[in-house]
């Protein structure tokens, strides 16, 4: 099981009886690392995606390791009325 937490910029990984087997990031703008994750993703059993809203960054960890970022020029604009 996996869990994202904005408060510590961390995605956290648990065992099958809840112990915490791995803290993974930290905050920074480097790779792997988080300023405003906020959405946590699974792609197939092993691979993770993090969404970061402040860096517009998609984050893939696999197996607990980091394996890449994508960036996402711009900063996406809301339209229409409100």
């Amino acid at each position: 099981m996996a869990v994202l937490s904005a408060g510590t910029e961390q995605l956290l990984l648990f065992t099958g009886d809840g112990a915490v087997s791995a803290a993974i990031g930290r905050r920074g703008e480097g790779p792997g690392e988080f300023i405003g994750p906020d959405w946590l993703g699974r792609t197939d059993v092993d691979t993770l995606l993090v969404w970061d809203t402040r860096l517009n960054r998609l984050s893939l960890f696999n197996d607990g390791a980091f394996l890449h970022s994508y960036s996402v020029p711009g900063r996406p604009a809301v339209r229409g009325r409100f």
